[in-house]
């Protein structure tokens, strides 16, 4: 099993993402979260089970729920999480570290 490791921009991701979550109820903030972790558990598990991202390799996409994916890269040591993100954001507003 590899580690997950998120980002400082990807933890405030998912704050921002909860907090809007909770505008709606409770129960869908948890939601939310409980969908995150479980996937942040398949990462570790297996971390190349999600594509690359087109143009932007070696990073890939994982889609958490319909509005909520995350963006990471399986590295040798880790699989760093750089950005969970609402998805119907502008894709082209994604920043990701060189690579």
């Amino acid at each position: 099993m590899m580690p997950v490791i998120l980002a400082p921009e990807a933890v405030q991701n998912l704050e921002e993402l909860a907090a809007y979550a909770g505008k709606y109820s409770a129960k869908a903030r948890l939601n939310l979260l409980e969908v995150v972790a479980a996937k942040l558990q398949l990462l570790e598990q297996q971390p190349e089970m999600y594509p690359i991202v087109a143009n932007r390799a070696p990073f890939r996409r994982c889609v958490v729920t319909a509005t909520v994916s995350l963006y990471y890269q399986a590295q040798t040591e880790a699989v760093r999480v750089f950005a969970i993100l609402d998805s119907r954001r502008d894709p082209g507003a994604l920043t990701l570290p060189p690579t």
